[in-house]
């Protein structure tokens, strides 16, 4: 009776079988400064095959061939590509998400890009919410982080922001600075009117509260996707999602 119900369960379902000219690679995914093994580390190539590491770090995954590229992504750690090369067996080395990386995704005005992929002028800065001193607001935060970005401060006045220039002065009487994109939504930066208090100044990007922003991205050429607007470059912000 057991060997029909075998029988009978085995027809109902069918075994999966896998292509003949699937691949096994194994490896070892560790933290580059510990070396301690990570656990559940997701590795993936395209929607051929996934794992994710054991307690030991240990993965095993189907590849079509050995020359693919693999992706790899785990939680407060940088993604990171991994190229074969012909190896049936590596070994994976993981930074932690504050470390500049080749492979971290770039904030553009139309999608998420690889940094690996951009071909244009643009600095991205990943705070993470990761705020060692409170510098005000995020014109006085960009300080010093992206090249080619002149960050003038107005007045010594908390809050009184930073005057931002990408690449210089371009024009005499028109606005040398870039706009603000947040969220996909632009972000009017003016500064309205006079204050009667002497070195005083509005400024508006004191309202985004700094722990929620997640990336920055400052593209210094952004005339062709925003036009004129565009013509003293870009920064666009994004806040954290839960």
């Amino acid at each position: 009776m057991q060997h029909g119900f075998a029988q009978s369960v085995k027809s109902v379902h069918p075994s999966i079988t896998k292509p003949k000219d699937t691949l096994q690679v194994s490896g070892v995914i560790l933290d580059v400064v510990s070396k301690r093994p990570l656990y559940g580390v997701y590795v993936s190539y395209k929607d051929y095959g996934a794992a994710i590491t054991d307690s030991l770090g240990h993965f095993s995954i189907a590849v079509p061939n050995m020359q693919i590229t693999l992706m790899v992504k785990a939680e407060d750690y940088n993604n990171q590509q991994v190229a074969l090369k012909g190896r049936s067996s590596i070994e994976i080395l993981l930074q932690k998400s504050g470390a500049a990386s080749f492979y971290n995704e770039i904030v553009t005005p139309s999608r998420q890009v690889s940094r690996s992929k951009i071909t244009g002028a643009m600095d991205a800065i990943e705070t993470k919410g990761n705020w060692n001193a409170d510098p005000g607001s995020v014109d006085n935060f960009l300080q010093g982080k992206v090249s080619g970005l002149n960050v003038i401060r107005r007045s010594g006045t908390p809050a009184a922001g930073a005057n931002l220039y990408l690449r210089g002065y371009n024009s005499l009487y028109a606005s040398n600075q870039p706009i603000i994109i947040v969220d996909g939504v632009y972000y009017d930066n003016a500064t309205y009117g006079a204050s009667l208090n002497k070195g005083y100044y509005n400024n508006p990007l004191s309202f985004i509260d700094l722990k929620d922003i997640d990336k920055i991205t400052v593209i210094k050429d952004a005339t062709s996707t925003y036009g004129s607007k565009g013509a003293n470059g870009a920064i666009i912000i994004t806040t954290a999602r839960a």
